[in-house]
């Protein structure tokens, strides 16, 4: 008898040791899941075969399913921040060879590269050019100014216009 106690103890004490989502079974998990996956509880009533409002007394605090699924919340919150934080991470890396490349690329005065770099990772060149007064945006302004006295010049076009008097043509840039 002292011994199947000291069992039941020791089966008490290792179900304390869990967390509250651990200490459910089968179903109380997959209910705690879907609840968390956003599933109604006029939903749920579909799978648990209960009414509505038990479903609801289940979550409330106190409730049998309350604590398993606030831990359970808390804990998926702390793995999509991890997640977060390495994505983060990798992003700011790849900005940082963007970056490299951008430079690499405004330094050799090829405007279309950069500015398609720019573009392909979703930046709106001219409100970057018009917020921001950083050094590589400055570099950045000049080279499209460049580029655009460039197109200019390449572009010189001769308009014949008839003067007010009708007898003469001159020629106009196009700017």
């Amino acid at each position: 008898m002292k011994n199947q106690q000291n069992q039941q103890n020791q089966q008490n004490a290792n179900l304390n040791d869990l967390n509250p989502y651990d200490r459910l079974d089968t179903f109380g998990k997959q209910i705690v899941d879907l609840k968390l996956e956003g599933w109604k509880y006029k939903r749920l009533e579909t799978v648990t075969k209960k009414e509505e409002q038990t479903i609801r007394t289940w979550f409330m605090a106190g409730g049998q399913y309350h604590d398993a699924f606030e831990w359970r919340r808390d804990q998926l919150i702390k793995e999509a921040l991890e997640e977060f934080s390495e994505a983060e991470f990798h992003l700011k890396q790849g900005v940082a060879d963007a970056i490299v490349v951008l430079k690499a690329e405004v330094a050799k005065k090829n405007w279309k590269a950069a500015v398609a770099l720019l573009k392909m990772v979703g930046f709106n060149v001219q409100k970057i050019i018009s917020d921001d007064e950083s050094e590589g945006t400055i570099l950045l302004r000049e080279l499209i100014k460049m580029r655009r006295h460039e197109k200019h010049k390449s572009r010189k076009t001769v308009q014949n216009r008839k003067p007010e008097n009708g007898s003469v043509s001159e020629s106009k840039e196009d700017i």
